[in-house]
């Protein structure tokens, strides 16, 4: 380590600055801190820290809002999600938003009422602000726990602060939001991106395009998407993308709506459900409608199972030779891909279905074991799906054939069936990138499989999800615990009882965050006076000696019982984490400073 520090002490502060550019707060203090007294010095006086809060460890937070002045931070990210449960009160009892005189960026993820209130009460003095986000997962309106109600309940944004849209919208370039009815009343001279996650189209789209004459890019992310009527061209749209889980307008109604942005070089529509109309599966009409376009990506569920020659109308000059577009299509699913892979991010994976694709030689890169329809081409082993980050996999062949498919280093989110369970094995050296496990089917089941997955540790897994199952064996939560011994966050698990909080919590040492679901076997009404949050906090206070957050989430006609409960940890003062820490940011550390030099 002197030798490193030596070479780091002989380059200028400037370039630590442009390094500490590309990351969060967390990892530049996690990765430098205690290195030196000069580099300490340097992080001390760095002042554009990006406050990324989603999903992170308490501990770290309570670091970060200790050691950060409000000044020096120009983006922040708050969520009350179920892993950071109340992060914002805790946030608030740091800072006043007013404080934060040199933010420019606020993205706001599920924050509860009394935090969300004082927030917007106080954006409008912070004069440097250029983008406002509110992130609800997709939600119908603005779900805000209200402390009067079981449940939540949607409340509008000016129903909170009336001058909010007013006050805050006219100096912001970009803009994400669930409400956009407000939008249509607002000039905004000055946005340039805005993201509108909504139902449907019922409010005036025209009016928003009017107020905002530099708009370059929209992103519509609707539940449906079937009409809009332009009433004139919007000349500076540069940039569309369209996510919906229902577009049934026919490719005649996408090319109509299409007209009316004449300078669009970039588009993106993705159907999430199989509700697509057929006609969208048309080579030579999308051929028609993109000849301008220098991006063009989509991806479509189809109702009906199409057949290599299906693809036929994407197989034409225009979409080999001059656009370099190619399709790919498997289990119901077209997409598009670039030879580089550029924009797909998400997969689900058959063993069951073929892969077809419109690369040249590459017509058929996956046939299901017994298959006799098509003989395999040899393709070129240099093609692989090499963007996918996240993957839900129903795999029964073997690990070689899945990676001549995928490339699997680059997967960061992995679901698997009981059916894939034996490439588990592979996980710790073929997917280097994977942080994300979600274990669709019970552990138990695991046991039938390969005797040598018990053997592993895969210390890269920080987040493992289930499918709420009910552990009643001692021994399998051992050897889970085993197998992951560094995760940090668990969703969700089945308990009987408020002591299994304990026991669980106690399995995983390194667990930042869990959340936990009561068998329905139970009996709710001896239950119910046990599960409350002051008890749970006080038992993990006392075993565990840490800082902890705990939010009960109640649903109608459960009889006094939560129907989840989320719980944020802070570090334990009984346990010591030297293996982990090295894990939790393994492309940060010496290695990658090492290539500096």
């Amino acid at each position: 380590m002197e030798q490193q520090c030596t070479l780091l002490d002989q380059l200028p502060t400037e370039l630590f600055y442009l390094l500490f550019d590309y990351f969060w707060a967390h990892e530049i203090f996690f990765s430098f801190t205690s290195l030196n007294r000069r580099i300490n010095s340097i992080i001390k006086s760095y002042h554009a820290y990006h406050l990324n809060f989603e999903s992170i460890r308490k501990c770290d937070f309570t670091q970060i809002c200790e050691s950060v002045r409000p000044e020096q931070v120009i983006s922040l990210i708050l969520s009350d999600k179920n892993d950071t449960p109340n992060q914002s009160t805790l946030f608030l009892s740091y800072f006043q938003i007013e404080q934060f005189t040199n933010l420019r960026s606020i993205s706001l993820i599920k924050i509860e009422y009394k935090s969300l209130h004082r927030i917007l009460l106080d954006l409008s003095e912070l004069k440097q602000l250029e983008a406002v986000s509110f992130n609800y997962s997709g939600e119908r309106g603005m779900h805000i726990k209200l402390e009067d109600n079981i449940g939540e309940l949607p409340v509008k944004i000016c129903s909170l602060s009336p001058n909010f849209y007013q006050e805050i919208f006219p100096q912001l370039k970009s803009i994400g939001t669930i409400y956009s009815e407000e939008l249509t009343s607002i000039d905004l001279p000055n946005l340039l991106h805005l993201k509108l996650n909504s139902y449907s189209l019922t409010f005036d789209m025209n009016e928003i395009f009017k107020n905002a004459p530099q708009l370059q890019s929209v992103t519509f992310l609707f539940s449906h998407f079937d009409h809009f009527i332009a009433t004139q061209s919007y000349n500076s749209i540069k940039q569309l993308n369209l996510t919906s889980a229902h577009i049934s307008m026919p490719i005649c109604r996408i090319e109509q709506f299409l007209q009316n942005f004449p300078n669009l070089m970039h588009f993106e529509i993705r159907d999430v459900n199989e509700t697509t109309d057929m006609s969208i599966l048309n080579g030579y009409q999308w051929q028609i409608i993109t000849q301008t376009f220098k991006t063009f990506n989509f991806e479509f569920h189809v109702k009906n199972v199409l057949t290599e020659s299906d693809l036929d109308s994407f197989r034409t000059r225009f979409w080999i030779e001059e656009k370099h577009w190619f399709v790919v299509y498997h289990d119901r699913r077209l997409f598009t891909v670039s030879l580089n892979d550029i924009g797909l991010s998400a997969s689900s994976i058959s063993s069951d279905s073929f892969v077809y694709l419109t690369i040249p030689n590459n017509s058929i890169i996956y046939q299901p074991n017994g298959s006799s329809d098509h003989q395999l081409t040899s393709p070129d082993k240099n093609f692989r799906l090499s963007s996918i980050k996240n993957l839900q996999l129903y795999w029964k062949n073997s690990f070689d054939t899945l990676s001549s498919i995928i490339d699997l280093n680059q997967i960061e989110y992995l679901r698997i069936s009981h059916s894939s369970y034996h490439l588990l094995k592979y996980i710790q050296h073929h997917m280097s990138k994977l942080r994300t496990l979600y274990l669709s089917d019970n552990f138990d089941k695991m046991n039938s499989e390969d005797s040598s997955i018990h053997e592993l540790q895969l210390k890269q897994i920080c987040t493992l999800k289930f499918n709420s199952w009910n552990f009643s064996e001692q021994r399998n939560i051992t050897k889970l615990s085993h197998l992951f011994p560094c995760v940090e966050h668990l969703q969700t698990w089945c308990i009987k009882s408020r002591s299994d909080i304990i026991y669980i919590i106690g399995q995983f040492k390194q667990l930042s965050s869990i959340t936990f679901t009561i068998d329905r076997k139970v009996n709710s009404n001896r239950l119910s006076p046990e599960f409350t949050s002051e008890l749970i906090v006080n038992d993990i206070k006392q075993h565990f000696r840490c800082s902890v957050t705990c939010e009960l989430e109640f649903v109608l006609n459960n009889c006094g019982l939560p129907s989840l409960i989320h719980i944020w940890l802070g570090k334990r003062n009984i346990i010591t984490t030297n293996d982990s820490q090295q894990s939790r940011f393994p492309y940060l550390i010496w290695h990658g400073i090492k290539k500096l030099f």
